[in-house]
């Protein structure tokens, strides 16, 4: 791990605590009305991450945030996605557009990151 990555970490750390809180917000809420607020879904997140260990740990995050729960990994035309269902986003764009994110500032935070890559390439697909 570089110094540099060391510096980030924290600031991943924090940012991440805050994800936690308001998706947690935003269950809580969801659960008290009694319709669902936002449509359950499956989401197709294309990868920066290159090497297994940040698939892993991307995977884990998504997991620990309520509301998003990981559900495998797929390769399709050389692609590798990662299947996620989210109950806490309001279109299928909107949740790429958030775990493409949170990928891309855990890839910043951590060692071995991966190149950047184009809007084209972030275009998933739902389930």
């Amino acid at each position: 791990m570089t110094f540099a990555s060391l510096l980030r970490l924290p600031g991943f750390m924090l940012w991440f605590g805050w994800q936690m809180l308001k998706s947690s917000w935003s269950v809580i809420t969801n659960i008290l009305t009694p319709q669902l607020l936002h449509p359950l879904r499956i989401v197709q997140v294309p990868l920066a991450s290159h090497r297994d260990w940040q698939v892993a740990i991307f995977g884990g995050l998504i997991t620990l945030t309520p509301g998003t729960i990981t559900i495998g990994v797929v390769t399709q035309d050389d692609v590798t996605y990662l299947l996620v269902h989210s109950m806490e986003h309001d279109t299928k764009q909107e949740a790429i557009d958030d775990l493409v994110e949170m990928e891309r500032r855990m890839l910043v935070a951590l060692p071995g990151r991966a190149p950047r890559r184009t809007t084209a390439d972030r275009q998933g697909g739902e389930r």
